[in-house]
């Protein structure tokens, strides 16, 4: 698709893809085997890695081993005949807070009866469209990413032929996470980099530029929907993607905060600032012991093996067209919506019944003490849920560690659960990219000693503004010689005289004046930056 649309749009830049979820990851892996094809990469809320969080706060990520892994997919899978029902996905994140699923969503569409009803009709046609997978999509998704955790550590496999190497991707990557999602928590969103990077100069020298951006409280669908998050932190990230561009390669934090003017008018001051790996995964609150996990993935493996000699011939062969359909129909979710449909007779009357309440409603007083009383009793039955969910969690995350924490358990997964990042590091100045930069550190002429000074202003300074980029990025793009280059020698460019300066900052600048023909050039140089560099009182 993404090959199409290049293909009818030739003298366009290579497209932004953006994906919410478990449509992060897929864009993800759109770009790690299609680097040729993709523009800057947006991921929100993306479970990247799976086995990421911390005790006593993201259960989820406990579901695998409780279940068995992948062995209870592959006999629901049978059991509809061939197919998965995504409803189950869905059932699961409903159950990770039972209060607003079973409760208090209703109760605030009756609250708000006469001007909630648009509203919540849009979001559960959407929410509610479930879809199904084939057997083997979801079980390549659950070894993978669920259970296995193997696209974070770079060692999926598409097909035979097709690794999958988060390393590869030349596009930026910019990645939006909360501390308030309890479905992808930071850890989750950004614990791939740390899997696969020993630190920030092996990202600098694979000419790869990671952003990422912290909200301190938005929940999982927040990130997606809410009207605020919209205005803001999705405004700063599409605003800046053209300029980010132009942003020498390295592992940033993209910070916001209000600037001026108010409503569709506000503008914000969008700042760029390098982080190390280990600030990076300070700031989404640590990680976990990951053998546990590797643990589960083995056993995973084994039970997957083990039930597709033993028990799926017999099953399969019990399974028929009409079995399927009640399995898939019998589903919670689905079953909640069919009980509330014109499929059940008793509804019949409802539509009726509605218009006459429409037609004869008196909204009681907000100060009625009977309204005051039922908010006081909806509350209350909250909380009850909430504190379901709270024992609910404590036992999934108790019953985990009670099998897969033992010393004996760990020990199964300890092979398992090693990182790329983990191995020893070869010298990254022996890689061919870094070699041939620093060979060329006196080739060149006014563009290289541009690009290079423009690098050593940003490292002055600690952060790159986004203005002070948009700036730079103008200048790439409209002034000669950088107007007649194409993006993906302006990005080699860039590449080439980071890595220059990140492996020899002093013998970068001893060879500066040698990249300049005569003092016009000079003088010309050095007037860029200042354009770039702004006003001096900033």
């Amino acid at each position: 698709f993404v090959r199409e649309v290049q293909r009818r749009h030739p003298n366009s830049p290579k497209p932004i893809i953006i994906g919410n979820c478990q449509g992060g990851w897929a864009a993800m892996l759109l770009a790690a085997t299609n680097p040729d094809i993709t523009g800057p990469v947006v991921a929100n809320g993306a479970p990247l890695s799976y086995w990421g969080g911390v005790k006593g706060k993201n259960p989820m990520r406990y579901l695998g081993g409780i279940v068995g892994g992948v062995t209870a997919v592959m006999l629901m899978s049978d059991l509809t005949d061939g197919h998965f029902d995504g409803a189950n996905l869905v059932y699961n994140f409903e159950k990770a807070n039972p209060g607003r699923t079973w409760w208090k969503k209703y109760y605030d569409l009756f609250d708000r009866v006469d001007s909630e009803t648009p509203r919540f009709l849009d979001f559960e046609r959407w929410w509610g469209a479930f879809y199904f997978m084939s057997e083997s999509e979801i079980r390549w998704i659950v070894e993978n990413l669920f259970v296995g955790n193997k696209l974070a550590r770079s060692e999926a496999l598409l097909d035979e032929r097709t690794h999958v190497d988060l390393r590869r991707i030349q596009s930026p990557i910019i990645i939006f996470a909360s501390h308030g999602d309890n479905i992808t928590p930071p850890q989750q969103a950004l614990g791939w980099i740390a899997d696969n990077y020993k630190d920030v100069g092996e990202i600098k020298a694979r000419g790869q530029r990671i952003l990422y951006a912290l909200h301190e409280n938005v929940g999982h669908l927040g990130i997606f929907v809410s009207s605020s998050v919209a205005q803001k932190e999705h405004t700063a990230i599409v605003s800046t993607l053209k300029a980010i561009e132009a942003l020498a390669p390295g592992l940033y934090e993209m910070t916001i905060t209000d600037e001026i003017g108010e409503g569709v008018d506000k503008r914000f001051h969008v700042a760029f600032e390098e982080r190390s790996i280990e600030k990076m995964m300070e700031q989404a609150g640590g990680t976990d012991d990951p053998r546990p996990f590797a643990t589960v993935a083995r056993i995973s493996e084994l039970g997957a093996e083990t039930y597709d000699m033993t028990v799926r011939p017999l099953i399969k062969s019990m399974v028929t067209p009409q079995s399927a359909d009640w399995v898939n129909r019998m589903q919670p979710l689905r079953m909640q919506r069919y009980a509330t449909s014109s499929h059940n007779p008793m509804m019949n009357n409802v539509e009726g019944m509605a218009e006459l309440v429409r037609e004869k409603r008196q909204p009681a007083a907000s100060d009625n003490p009977f309204r005051q009383l039922e908010q006081a009793g909806a509350d209350m039955i909250t909380q009850w849920w909430d504190g379901v969910r709270d024992i609910q969690d404590f036992w999934i995350e108790s019953t985990f560690h009670w099998w897969y924490s033992t010393p004996h358990a760990k020990s199964i997964g300890t092979n398992r659960s090693r990182r790329i990042s983990d191995a020893p590091q070869e010298d990254l100045r022996s890689l061919v990219e870094v070699q041939e930069a620093l060979d060329r550190m006196e080739d060149g002429g006014f563009a290289e000693g541009v690009v290079r000074m423009l690098i050593f202003l940003a490292r002055s300074r600690g952060e790159v503004r986004r203005s002070r980029l948009q700036r730079s990025n103008e200048i790439l793009e409209k002034t000669p010689p950088f107007a007649e280059m194409k993006p993906k020698h302006r990005t080699r460019l860039i590449h080439r005289e980071s890595l220059i300066v990140a492996f020899e900052p002093e013998g970068a600048l001893d060879t500066l004046s040698n990249l300049f023909h005569d003092y016009d050039e000079k003088a010309r140089a050095l007037e860029i930056c200042l354009e770039v560099a702004g006003p001096e009182e900033e």
